[in-house]
């Protein structure tokens, strides 16, 4: 049986805004999930805690340290063995997709991508031109590379493999 594992990095103000709704649909589509919290307030990470998610604490300069950041985490998912990984920002959903689904592809695709929600206005009226196709899962077994590219911004949401 398939074991999709939620994968999320969250900064301070998330709670203030689209985290809650990113959470429900780890708690939704996943059968757990890790979250690195990023110089987050107590409000994001008592809101993770209420989930029930595996979370730390990485306070490294975001801008600077994304890659290594993002590196960490996904060595610290792999001891949890899943066979698939799913990738969302603290405001991003995946509505289009059910968990039944997710678990047919996650036993059949090195990766996949997702039509993702960026929740930058409200649920009715989400931000279409910032929602797109993005690879945002994938199986972390297909390969022994675990180091994210080494790009300060948009390093990816996989390693490259």
């Amino acid at each position: 049986m398939p074991r999709v594992i939620g994968q999320m990095v969250v900064g301070a103000g998330e709670a203030d805004r689209w985290l809650d709704l990113s959470l429900k649909e780890f708690a939704r589509l996943c059968d757990d999930a890790v979250i690195v919290t990023c110089n987050a307030t107590d409000k994001e990470k008592n809101l993770i805690k209420s989930y029930g998610f595996w979370t730390y604490e990485d306070n490294r300069e975001w801008g600077r340290y994304q890659p290594d950041i993002k590196t960490d985490l996904l060595r610290r998912i792999l001891r949890l063995h899943p066979s698939f990984i799913l990738v969302l920002d603290s405001d991003e959903t995946v509505p289009t997709l059910t968990r039944s689904e997710l678990k047919k592809i996650s036993s059949s695709f090195r990766s996949t991508f997702f039509y993702v929600v960026n929740l930058w206005n409200d649920e009715q009226h989400y931000s279409k031109s910032l929602s797109f196709w993005n690879v945002r899962g994938y199986n972390p077994n297909a390969s022994s590379d675990t180091q994210f590219l080494r790009k300060p911004v948009h390093c990816g949401n996989a390693p490259p493999y």
